[in-house]
């Protein structure tokens, strides 16, 4: 199994113990990352413009949009989150999280 995301995703990932000071968060969040089962794509012009026409056909969040694209481009299996929002993606396999736990 491989968990693939974008290099967004450590934007998203170490912002928060940044501003907490939590060298320990961080330290697990890099330890994560950094795990061999663990892809992170580079962000390249054709998945900005990818993400570009996902927005601009859902009015998506740029950090949404792109993770949407790069999920596509990799041609992800499962698209694990818990913004159901990402429903609206055509062609994308969305596992919405809280449905998952509702049904449990």
């Amino acid at each position: 199994m491989r968990i693939v995301g974008s290099e967004l995703t450590v934007l998203e990932t170490l912002t928060k113990p940044f501003q907490m000071g939590d060298a320990t968060m961080e330290a697990l969040f890099r330890a994560l990352l950094g795990a061999r089962e663990v892809v992170l794509v580079p962000v390249n012009l054709t998945l900005w413009e990818d993400a570009a026409r996902i927005r601009a056909s859902t009015r998506m969040k740029t950090p949404d949009a792109l993770h949407a694209a790069t999920a596509l481009a990799t041609a992800c299996e499962l698209f694990v989150t818990n913004d159901s929002g990402f429903r609206r993606i055509q062609g994308l396999p969305v596992a919405v999280l809280q449905d998952l736990v509702a049904s449990t």
